[in-house]
């Protein structure tokens, strides 16, 4: 059974990040009555659309929460510390545990319909093969470790509120300036990048128009409910195969060479950046059958059309 959000009241915590934007500007195409919790009224300017109801505050500020949670039907929770925030362990701990059930009891308390949160992966560790949703998480470092933390939050008060958990892979798109796919990009176009390894390794992508359909899918779907969905695009791609499209799109030729990965891990640990060549160059495949079946999930964006939007967004921001 689907349902539509013509009219639904959303609330989108989290609004002004990369996934958090996409899904405001879809949110309002379906007709939603849209509310948005963001850090800074600044913020703001980020949003085309001046239909929007905006609330100041975050997660670690209940009563922001509450106010903002008010006469809401379904509430997304895009928010989160991320790795390249570079933090201390308790401001991970903070907004991804504590501040996730500051969310849900404020949601509870205003009596929500329905609570969307955005986990990840990483919670079954950094390599992974053949991943689905039955596989033993295995988090590693503070980021992963937290992440799962604040799911385990969520499911001690879904017989409270109905809740939907998406674990995106690695997501990319437009709007998108964090650091791995942007610097991707920026290094081929400079004509600094060497490929390390011969990019064998499945590197699971998630181009972000294919991830806002499954919150949405999510968000409409009675199948969803008290479920927890791998998100991620079909076919995986191998590490090779999003070199070769970059290179491609930004008309460079592709090297004839790549640099072995014991000696790149030795090169770039003399400056301690081995953890990006581990990032690249392990394994990272997971299965997405469970939300294809409850949901009706499909991703429909390839890994060539996604990235040409991506490098076409970059190219109209000014930012290669």
């Amino acid at each position: 059974m689907t349902m539509s959000l013509k009219n639904k009241k959303v609330l989108v915590v989290g609004a002004s990040g990369f996934i958090g934007r996409n899904l405001v500007e879809e949110l309002i195409r379906e007709k939603a009555v849209v509310s948005i919790l963001i850090r800074k009224k600044s913020d703001l300017k980020l949003f085309s659309s001046t239909n929007l109801k905006c609330y100041i505050g975050d997660l670690l500020n209940y009563s922001s929460l509450s106010k903002a949670t008010k006469s809401i039907d379904i509430v997304f929770n895009a928010s989160g510390a991320l790795p390249y925030h570079n933090l201390q362990d308790s401001g991970y701990w903070g907004v991804n545990v504590t501040g996730v059930e500051n969310l849900i009891k404020a949601s509870i308390k205003s009596r929500v319909k329905r609570f969307i949160h955005l986990s990840t992966v990483g919670i079954y560790g950094d390599i992974a093969r053949n991943v689905s949703e039955k596989t033993q998480t295995n988090p590693d470092g503070v980021y992963s470790t937290s992440k799962l933390a604040g799911e385990k939050i969520i499911g001690k008060y879904k017989n409270k509120i109905e809740t939907v958990i998406i674990r995106p892979t690695l997501a990319y798109g437009p709007m998108d300036t964090r650091p791995v796919f942007f610097r991707l990009f920026k290094l081929i176009k400079k004509g600094i990048f060497f490929p390390i390894g011969k990019g064998d390794n499945y590197f699971h992508t998630l181009y972000v128009g294919n991830l806002i359909n499954a919150l949405i899918l999510s968000a409409t779907k009675k199948g969803a409910i008290g479920e927890d969905f791998i998100i991620g695009d079909e076919p995986c791609p191998k590490f090779f195969d999003l070199e070769k499209e970059i290179f491609l799109i930004m008309g460079r030729k592709i090297p004839g060479f790549y640099i072995p990965k014991q000696l790149a891990l030795v090169i770039l640990g003399f400056f301690g950046k081995s953890g990006q060549v581990s990032f690249i160059t392990d394994e990272k495949k997971y299965r997405i059958d469970k939300a294809k079946k409850k949901l009706g999930y499909k991703p429909s964006v390839s890994l060539k059309k996604g990235l040409k939007k991506t490098f076409d967004w970059y190219v109209e921001q000014n930012l290669l």
